[in-house]
């Protein structure tokens, strides 16, 4: 189940420092896929416009991808561009970031 601008607070729990879980609850994702049964993260897209005047799509939050990284939740960057996207690379970076168990039970699913 893909769920766009997911709160962090959201993905990730408090552990350890409530500094730095402080400093990175209010932030946002831009989409979040989720196994539909049990609503776990299974990775986080990240979406991005690399354009010096244009900051409204900037890339994730360092200490968010970092915070994401502690709880092994994969992060896919996407790099929008003004040219049309190649959705069979978009297809195969996703499964290329997800973790074997994840991949299996979505194959699986998909066999069915």
């Amino acid at each position: 189940l893909m769920v766009p601008k997911v709160g962090v607070d959201k993905i990730v729990k408090p552990h350890g420092s409530l500094i730095m879980y402080n400093a990175i609850k209010t932030k946002y994702v831009d989409f979040c896929i989720f196994k539909r049964s049990t609503m776990e993260p299974v990775v986080v897209i990240d979406c991005y416009y690399p354009s010096i005047t244009d900051s409204t799509m900037k890339e994730l939050d360092k200490a968010v991808a970092k915070a994401l990284e502690a709880v092994n939740i994969p992060v896919l960057k996407y790099e929008i561009l003004d040219v049309p996207y190649d959705k069979d690379a978009v297809i195969k970076k996703f499964y290329d970031a997800l973790d074997p168990v994840s991949l299996a039970q979505l194959r699986k699913k998909s066999e069915k």
